[in-house]
């Protein structure tokens, strides 16, 4: 397997936290759709607005820890970038606030809840998911016993990976035929796992980032003189 220690932890954490995203906002949808008809917002309209209020989390989750470092360790705080891309998304939905005629307190009020509501159901989410992976790995291996790891280590995260797919399949077929939203009820199975696939993309990024800096040719390339140039 690629080892990720080298991979910026805060990017490890940002990609877990949106793949997890991915698939809790299509479950969260389908049950709204289920629940509430004619509630009039898209899968993509809820996805995107999931994967915000992550990022929104990311980043003063990173606020904290930088200023925490800052403080026990003496380590230079640079919180520019997060300040900057907060103030960015405070204005844009200030202005889009103003423009719908709604309350700014109040929508950042919503919008706190129902972003702490997003990480604490990835966070449930990925808690499933390693007490899966790791049951998996333990029945493997009490099975076909620990000379075998090594060709077994790829299982469990694929088993764990396609079990994903099975709380949107379950939940689509469960409120299909009943009185639902409009759009769920227009919707086939593959039009709802294509944030399945995107999730699967976002947890390659840190494994690619890892693979790419430890190739031969990057680490020449990093090393490498730069060209002497001609006057």
């Amino acid at each position: 397997m690629t080892d990720i220690n080298d991979t910026p932890p805060l990017l490890i954490i940002f990609c877990a936290m949106s793949a997890m995203t991915f698939i809790i906002a299509a479950i969260g949808w389908i049950f709204s759709a289920g629940f509430e008809e004619g509630e009039g917002k898209s899968l993509r309209f809820t996805i995107w607005k999931a994967q915000l209020l992550n990022f929104v989390a990311i980043m003063i989750f990173s606020v904290f820890v930088t200023m925490h470092d800052s403080m026990f360790y003496q380590v230079d705080a640079n919180i520019i970038g997060e300040i900057v891309a907060m103030t960015v998304i405070l204005i844009g939905f200030a202005f889009h606030c103003i423009r719908n005629k709604k309350n700014i307190f109040v929508g950042l009020w919503k919008s706190f809840k129902s972003m702490v509501m997003v990480v604490l159901m990835s966070l449930g989410g990925w808690g499933f998911s390693i007490v899966f992976y790791w049951s998996i790995g333990i029945l493997l291996v009490s099975g076909l016993g620990t000379h075998r790891v090594d060709e077994l280590m790829i299982v469990p995260p694929f088993v764990t990976g396609l079990v994903w797919n099975v709380p949107i399949i379950w939940a689509y077929f469960y409120y299909k035929n009943k009185n639902t939203d409009a759009e769920l009820a227009s919707k086939k199975l593959h039009n709802l796992l294509w944030p399945v696939l995107l999730a699967y993309i976002v947890m390659i990024i840190p494994l690619f980032i890892q693979h790419v800096t430890q190739s031969e040719s990057w680490q020449e390339w990093q090393h490498s003189k730069p060209p002497i140039s001609k006057i």
